[in-house]
């Protein structure tokens, strides 16, 4: 069985599906992004929510049933989990400063909003490169950081 091409379009150069395949990605960068963009502006602004005493954010909208319960996650381990994710991705981007706000928020020390700022131009860098990763690239990063996490459980209940 011939396997098909992604980029491959019927009808289209090869050039123009590449660059509709690009588009593409690029769209769905940007639907990824949404939900941190969104606490990046929360957290300049001053704002964010707390549950139980903990930074929380909004579910990413994933589908919408999810977001039709409201569900809420905590900031500091989505922002680690991102950081888990490009370190199998492209480990030679460093994330430093989201790494300090996720430390600080976990402490529920002060935020400075240079701080956001910093964290959110990292996380910025990570968007756009975003397309021009390998298809199913992302999905095994998340996968791999799925199972670390895991493993981590376990050997905290050891």
């Amino acid at each position: 069985m011939k396997r098909r091409n992604p980029n491959r379009r019927e009808g289209l150069h090869p050039l123009i599906a590449a660059g509709i395949h690009r588009a593409e990605k690029a769209r769905k960068a940007d639907v990824i992004a949404r939900p941190m963009r969104e606490l990046f502006a929360l957290l300049m602004s001053g704002e964010v929510m707390e549950i139980d005493g903990r930074a929380v954010m909004r579910m990413p909208e994933i589908d919408t049933t999810i977001t039709e319960q409201a569900q809420w996650c905590e900031i500091a381990p989505a922002i680690r989990g991102w950081i888990d994710c490009w370190g199998h991705l492209a480990a030679e981007i460093r994330l430093y400063h989201m790494g300090v706000l996720a430390d600080r928020l976990e402490r529920d020390q002060e935020i400075t909003p240079r701080l956001v700022e910093q964290a959110r131009d990292e996380f910025e860098r990570t968007i756009k490169r975003l397309p021009s990763l390998p298809d199913g690239a992302i999905l095994s990063a998340i996968r791999t950081t799925e199972i670390g996490w895991e493993f981590e459980k376990l050997e905290q209940q050891a």
